[in-house]
C-alpha cells in the first residue's frame, strides 16, 4: 500500500521532483570543496580589495572592474558593492569569494529553468539546467567569482524582455531598462552586445500611447543605473567617453571577410562548450538551423519568426562585432549568447524526446550517461591551486614573523593583510 502511495506521488509531481534532485546536485558540484578548489587570482583578489576599501576604509566608489586594463573602460560599480556583502559577512576572509560564485549560479540557475520555461515548457527548461548542471564548462564558469557571473541571468532578461515587447507586450519595457541597465554594471562585453541587439529590434517595438508611456517611465530606470558611470567619467583620469573612444581607434581595425571567416567557430563555441566533443564538434553550425526548422517553418507564425529572429541577433551581433576587434579575444566575450546556445540544445533534446521513438530516447540515455561520466571524473581529478594553499603558506609565514612584501595581484599579501590586521 505504501509503495502504490509513493509510486502515485512521485507520477503526480515527478516535474518537481526531478527539478529538487537537478537542484541537489546542482548545489554539490557547485560547493563542493570550496576552500580548496577557489581560485583566488587577479580578478578576485581586485574585488577583494575594493571590498576593503568599501568596508573597512569606507571610500565608496563610482566605477566598477576595469574590463581593459589600461584601457580606463570600466563598468558600474554594483558588482563591487554587492561583492562586499558577502565580505562583510565572513570579515573581509576571500573565501566570500567563493560563496558569491555559488550563490550567483543559483540565482543563473532558476533565471534558466523559469525565462526558458516561459518561452517553451517546464520541461524544456529542466533539460536546460540539467545540461547545464552536468556541463564541465558550467561548472568551472559557475565557480570561478568574477563580473561575467551575471552575464548569463542578465542576457536571458534582455532576451525575454525584447521577446515579449515585440510580441506587443509593452509593459515589458520597464524590465529591459532595469536588465540593460544591469549590463552596464556586468560587463563592457554584456552592455555594448545587448545594446546593439536591442537596436534591430526596434522596428518590431508598438506603436502605440501605452508604448510611450512605458517608455516614458522606463526612461528613468535606465539612466538611474548609468549615473554612477557618468558622475564617475567627470574625473578626468576615468572619462569613460575619451578612453573608449581612444580604446576603439587603436583597436578596432575594419571589416574583413578574413577576420569574419576566422572568427565563425568562435561565434558558435559556446554549443561546442556545453558538447565539447571534438569528432561532433561540426554539430556546433546545426543547432541554430535545426531550431528554426523544428520552431518555425514546421508551424510558422510571427511570434515564431520574432523568437528565430532574436536567436539570430545573438549570435551574430558579437560575431560581426569582435571580427572589428584587432585585439585579443577570450570564449567569454561570447558568454551573452551562452544561455541561448544552452536553451537551443535544451529544446532540440526535448522535441527528440517527445518523438517517443525507443532507439532516440535510448541513445539520448547513453549519451548522457557517458556525458555526466565524463564530466564528473574530470571533475573530481581536477586539482587545482586553490585558496587553501595560499592560506598554509600565509598562514605558516606569519607564525614565523615574516613579513609578506606587497605585489599588486599577489594573492599572499591580502591574506597576509587580513591576518596581521587590527582587528
Amino acid at each position: 500500500m505504501y509503495a502504490q502511495l509513493i509510486v502515485s506521488f512521485a507520477k503526480k509531481n515527478i516535474g518537481i521532483i526531478l527539478l529538487s534532485l537537478i537542484f541537489l546536485l546542482h548545489i554539490f558540484l557547485r560547493f563542493y570543496q570550496l576552500e580548496y578548489r577557489f581560485q583566488f587570482g587577479y580578478d578576485q583578489i581586485d574585488s577583494a580589495w575594493a571590498a576593503k576599501r568599501i568596508l573597512i576604509d569606507h571610500n565608496y566608489p563610482l566605477a566598477g572592474p576595469a574590463n581593459k586594463l589600461g584601457s580606463g573602460i570600466f563598468v558600474g560599480p554594483l558588482y563591487y558593492y554587492i561583492i562586499s556583502i558577502f565580505y562583510f559577512f565572513t570579515n573581509m576572509d576571500p573565501i566570500a569569494g567563493a560563496y558569491f560564485a555559488g550563490v550567483t549560479s543559483i540565482i543563473t540557475f532558476f533565471a534558466i529553468l523559469l525565462i526558458v520555461k516561459r518561452l517553451f515548457s517546464f520541461y524544456v527548461g529542466l533539460i536546460a539546467i540539467c545540461i547545464n548542471t552536468i556541463s564541465l564548462t558550467g561548472i568551472e564558469f559557475d565557480r570561478i567569482q568574477w563580473e561575467p557571473n551575471f552575464i548569463p541571468a542578465v542576457s536571458l532578461l534582455v532576451f525575454y524582455s525584447l521577446y515579449k515587447i515585440i510580441t506587443k507586450n509593452e509593459k515589458y519595457i520597464l524590465l529591459l531598462a532595469i536588465a540593460l541597465g544591469a549590463s552596464f554594471h556586468v560587463h563592457l562585453t554584456a552592455a555594448f552586445f545587448l545594446s546593439v541587439i536591442t537596436l534591430p529590434t526596434l522596428p518590431f517595438f508598438p506603436k502605440n500611447k501605452n508604448m510611450l508611456k512605458c517608455m516614458v517611465f522606463s526612461a528613468p530606470l535606465f539612466i538611474l543605473w548609468l549615473m554612477p558611470i557618468i558622475v564617475a567619467s567627470t574625473q578626468k583620469e576615468l572619462s569613460l567617453a575619451s578612453n573608449s573612444v581612444a580604446y576603439a581607434n587603436s583597436s578596432i581595425h575594419g571589416l574583413h571577410l578574413t577576420r569574419v571567416l576566422q572568427l565563425f567557430p568562435d561565434a558558435f563555441y559556446q554549443f561546442f562548450s556545453f558538447i565539447p566533443f571534438s569528432p561532433i564538434s561540426f554539430l556546433r553550425y546545426l543547432f541554430i538551423p535545426l531550431f528554426i526548422l523544428i520552431y518555425f517553418l514546421n508551424k510558422p507564425s510571427r511570434k515564431g519568426f520574432l523568437l528565430c529572429y532574436l536567436v539570430v541577433l545573438w549570435f551574430i551581433a558579437p560575431w560581426f562585432f569582435l571580427s572589428l576587434y584587432s585585439g585579443e579575444i577570450s570564449n567569454y566575450y561570447y558568454t551573452v549568447n551562452r544561455p541561448i546556445a544552452l536553451m537551443i540544445i535544451a529544446f532540440i533534446v526535448y522535441q527528440f524526446l517527445t518523438l517517443r521513438k525507443k532507439i532516440i530516447t535510448l541513445a539520448l540515455i547513453i549519451f548522457t550517461l557517458y556525458y555526466s561520466y565524463n564530466t564528473l571524473s574530470k571533475f573530481f581529478a581536477y586539482r587545482p591551486v586553490g585558496l587553501h594553499n595560499y592560506r598554509v603558506l600565509v598562514k605558516d609565514a606569519v607564525a614565523k614573523g615574516k613579513k609578506i612584501e606587497f605585489v599588486e595581484g599577489k594573492p599572499e599579501w591580502y591574506l597576509y593583510y587580513i591576518y596581521t590586521r587590527k582587528k
